[in-house]
C-alpha cells in the first residue's frame, strides 16, 4: 500500500479517536474557537518548519498562532522609544532580551484574552541562546 492510499485513509489511535487525513488539515475542528484551552510552544532550529506547523495547527484548532518574530517586526514598525531601543539591539545583531520579548508577548496575549481566546500557540519563544 503506497503513501497516497495510506494518507487518504482515516485511522484510529489507541484511544479510538479518529485521526484526520491530510485533506482535513485546513478545516477547523470546532466552529467557535472560544473555549479551546490549548497552550503550545514550537521550538527548533531556524528553517525547520515551526511556523508552518503552528499555522496549520492554529487553523485546525481555531486558536491564535503567535510568532515572536512577527511581534518584533510589528514593534519595529512603530515609532517611539521602545521601537528605537529595539532597533538598536537588532541593528547590532544581538538577541533581544527576554524582558522585552515577554512584555511584547504579554501585551499580545492580553489582546487575545480580551477577545475571549483561551488558547494559543507560540513560535520562537524563548529567543535566547
Amino acid at each position: 500500500m503506497g503513501y497516497s492510499s495510506l494518507a487518504s485513509q482515516k485511522a484510529s489511535n489507541q484511544w479510538g479517536v479518529e485521526c484526520m487525513d491530510r485533506r482535513s488539515w485546513n478545516r477547523p475542528l470546532k466552529e467557535d474557537p472560544k473555549g479551546r484551552n490549548m497552550h503550545g510552544i514550537f521550538l527548533g532550529c531556524p528553517g525547520v518548519g515551526k511556523g508552518t506547523c503552528a499555522s496549520r495547527l492554529s487553523r485546525l484548532l481555531g486558536i491564535p498562532h503567535v510568532a515572536t518574530r512577527d511581534l518584533l517586526r510589528e514593534e519595529l514598525g512603530q515609532s517611539g522609544p521602545s521601537a528605537n531601543e529595539l532597533a538598536g539591539i537588532v541593528n547590532q545583531g544581538k538577541l533581544v532580551p527576554d524582558d522585552i520579548i515577554v512584555n511584547l508577548l504579554s501585551m499580545c496575549l492580553q489582546k487575545y484574552a480580551l477577545k475571549g481566546e483561551t488558547g494559543f500557540i507560540l513560535v520562537g519563544f524563548p529567543r535566547t541562546t
